[in-house]
């Protein structure tokens, strides 16, 4: 309780001391919002010096709880270091400098292809810095500019350190966090489910694939400029996806299922991500 930020109400005493006391325990803790749920949980969690990973929906809001180990960092006179993680998709410089708007496969096959020649991922192997406060997103992104380093490995280079880490939920419930592990094991770490409400659509859709008409269309642009030949499978593939009623997304599985062409699904996404990687 001592570290708790602000001035508490009797309600957030209440809270924090429930948390102090079933540290062993699973707990659910449902308040409105604007209750100081965060900066009540990391107060009754930090004195304890163990990791904390804040799981939330989005990487977007990731950056909340490194915020608020910020403002308790200052009240206290404290060095707690935090950081906000986020994925390739977010962090990549060559992404960025080619203006490019991939999702998280595409932006990580980019990564994979271009790694070795990557100058910003160079310059990590070199870098020596000296971090004293939680590192939000865009603070991250700031200093990788500055000192022309890849942000996403950066962030891998500091997370060994961190006390509190912000990630998606992707991190905790997929494969994503096989990366992780490695560098902040989760043993022994506690985990805080921010807005658990959401775990069950994002656990129906964890494993989904999907595609819009719009990157599909482009994708085929972009091999008829290149003098391309897929056999009109893309096209056979825009065609049907506009027979969809909403005509914005579709499962993928199961269209290249009824496509018959299921058993080359790799290397026709590995086709669509490189055309998108081209523009």
């Amino acid at each position: 309780m001592k570290y708790f930020p602000y001035t508490p109400t009797k309600e957030q005493i209440s809270l924090m001391n429930f948390v102090s006391d079933h540290t062993n325990q699973k707990m659910c803790v449902d308040a409105s919002t604007g209750f100081g749920k965060t900066p009540s949980i990391l107060a009754s969690l930090l004195p304890l010096r163990r990791r904390i990973l804040w799981a939330v929906r989005t990487g977007n809001e990731s950056d909340r709880p490194i915020e608020e180990l910020g403002a308790i960092n200052k009240k206290n006179k404290k060095n707690f270091f935090g950081i906000s993680y986020r994925g390739k998709k977010d962090m990549c410089m060559l992404v960025r400098d080619r203006g490019l708007e991939l999702d998280y496969d595409s932006a990580s096959f980019l990564c994979r292809k271009k790694i070795q020649n990557c100058p910003y991922y160079k310059n990590i192997k070199t870098l020596s810095l000296s971090v004293d406060s939680p590192l939000i997103y865009p603070e991250i992104i700031s200093i990788s500019k500055r000192e022309k380093v890849c942000p996403y490995y950066l962030q891998r280079k500091l997370l060994p350190y961190a006390m509190v880490i912000g990630l998606s939920y992707n991190y905790i419930l997929g494969d994503a966090g096989r990366s992780l592990k490695g560098l902040a094991p989760f043993k022994g770490s506690f985990l805080v489910v921010d807005e658990a409400h959401n775990l069950e659509q994002v656990c129906l859709s964890l494993n989904s694939i999907s595609m819009t008409s719009r990157g599909v269309e482009r994708a085929i642009d972009e091999l008829e400029r290149m003098n391309g030949n897929d056999d009109g499978v893309l096209s056979l593939l825009l065609d049907q996806m506009y027979q969809i009623e909403d005509e914005t997304e579709v499962d993928m599985e199961s269209l290249l299922s009824y496509l018959n062409i299921r058993e080359s699904y790799e290397d026709f996404m590995n086709m669509v991500i490189w055309l998108e990687t081209k523009r």
